[in-house]
């Protein structure tokens, strides 16, 4: 329980930090198409 609260916490800011330094918006797939093979 709460170990997962934190590390979905710690996934998000890690994400957001890469996306920031990359200097790419940070987009989710609407579609299943839209997943790699």
């Amino acid at each position: 329980g709460s170990i997962n609260r934190v590390r979905i916490k710690a996934y998000e800011s890690s994400a957001k930090y890469r996306h920031m330094m990359n200097a790419t918006p940070r987009v989710e797939p609407t579609d299943i198409n839209q997943m790699p093979d």
